[in-house]
């Protein structure tokens, strides 16, 4: 059995797209720079053309998989994902999420096979990024306020008790 490349892959699966009824997402492929980057845990893009990947990652997936990862990558440029993101002065972390949950509700109902681990939020089906933005950041918001309530309260029964011991 011949091992392929995480470089191999990617291109089998940008020419795949070409071929077939998603070209488009075979041609933007084309125009990025797709950069080996063992520091990245799957795949990565800040919007400027260059795809960072895992080789490592993308050989321990399946080739549908890696279609998948491709489409996605270049889903997140075309949408701008990452420089609404910035202009918007949102927090990246929460940006990146919500720009996870809308690129694989896309791919999916489009047919694309994801690799295990990614975020579906079905609730968010239709949603623009930036309300899955907000919805995301207002439950995050929620969390850090209960979790502090919740420490808050024990502190609070603690003082004013004497510990003898």
């Amino acid at each position: 059995m011949a091992i392929i490349s995480g470089k191999e892959k990617i291109e089998a699966a940008m020419s795949w797209l070409l071929q077939g009824n998603h070209w488009f997402y075979g041609a933007e492929s084309l125009s990025k720079k797709w950069v080996e980057d063992r520091s990245v845990d799957t795949l990565s893009t800040c919007g400027t053309g260059i795809i960072k990947y895992n080789p490592e990652y993308i050989e321990g997936i399946s080739f549908d998989n890696t279609v998948y990862c491709v489409v996605h990558e270049n889903d997140h440029d075309i949408l701008m994902h990452p420089f609404r993101a910035s202009e918007l002065g949102m927090d990246l972390k929460v940006a990146n999420i919500a720009a996870d949950i809308v690129v694989n509700l896309r791919e999916i109902a489009a047919g694309f096979m994801p690799p295990m681990g990614v975020i579906i939020r079905p609730k968010f089906t239709g949603w623009s990024f930036e309300g899955v933005y907000e919805a995301i950041y207002q439950e995050e918001k929620e969390k850090k306020t209960q979790k502090f309530g919740t420490q808050k309260q024990s502190e609070d029964k603690g003082k004013g008790q004497s510990h003898n011991g």
